[in-house]
């Protein structure tokens, strides 16, 4: 019988190139279950999520395709892991492992998963973690419309891109319907950040700035809750701006 030693000795090399955060944990991790069979420590990463104890949960999956990379449990494990990453806010975490689990599995049964985690992940980047735990979407709407001003829209738009390619290659998928309601959520935050802007340049009595703005919500988010105050504006800038015939600078 071969000595483990090597063989451990260089997954925990690749961990720590693959990881680059928590090597002590998924060293100890690796030591602790090397020799078990992988169906338990699938099992014992299974109760750590079960239990909510997602930072065990997630040296253990680790742990789980480090030792077995080609089982059957070791897409699984990474898929899960994920999902811990979520549950702990860890958006930014949530993101790469999602990334990785896409390219490397792009073909497994539940990649939507991945996929649809991705964009939220994206979408929640920016928010408190206590508003991120609200999950009734009518509740959230206006506080996410007063907090538009602190958002990076630059991940918005990526979660866009992100629902977008899930609606493309996913219709059929459990989660269509979930993504449909992000995409409006999420139609409605960029207009409303576009109308802030635009709300902004008319009270600074920028009008020429205000009036394309209220163009560009009337142009791209004609399906907004907010196109008739975009409307409004655009005639009050207009009016400014001595323009008569807003229709003809649409």
């Amino acid at each position: 019988m071969k000595p483990l030693l090597p063989s451990i000795i260089f997954i925990i090399m690749s961990l720590s190139i693959l990881t680059g955060c928590n090597h002590d944990q998924y060293n100890v991790a690796v030591f602790e279950l090397d020799g078990k069979p992988v169906q338990e420590i699938y099992e014992k990463a299974e109760k750590e999520f079960k239990d909510k104890d997602y930072g065990a949960a997630i040296n253990t999956y680790v742990a789980l395709y480090s030792l077995y990379p080609f089982s059957h449990h070791a897409a699984s494990a990474r898929l899960k892991i994920i999902r811990c990453y979520y549950k702990q806010a860890k958006m930014e975490e949530v993101i790469q492992a999602a990334d990785k689990f896409i390219q490397r599995y792009p073909h497994h049964q539940e990649v939507d998963m991945a996929l649809y985690l991705k964009g939220k992940a994206y979408l929640y980047k920016n928010f408190n973690s206590t508003l991120r735990t609200l999950t009734k979407y009518k509740i959230i709407q206006q506080w996410l419309q007063v907090d538009l001003a602190q958002l990076d829209v630059s991940t918005l738009s990526q979660a866009k891109q992100c629902f977008m390619e899930f609606s493309k290659f996913f219709p059929n998928s459990i989660y269509k319907a979930k993504v449909d309601k992000k995409m409006e959520q999420l139609q409605n935050l960029l207009a409303g950040h576009e109308y802030n802007i635009a709300t902004y340049y008319f009270e600074k009595k920028a009008y020429l700035a205000a009036f394309k703005r209220a163009s560009e919500v009337i142009a791209q988010y004609p399906e907004t809750h907010l196109l008739s105050k975009a409307k409004a504006l655009k005639q009050k800038a207009a009016e400014k701006l001595g323009i008569n015939d807003i229709t003809a600078q649409q």
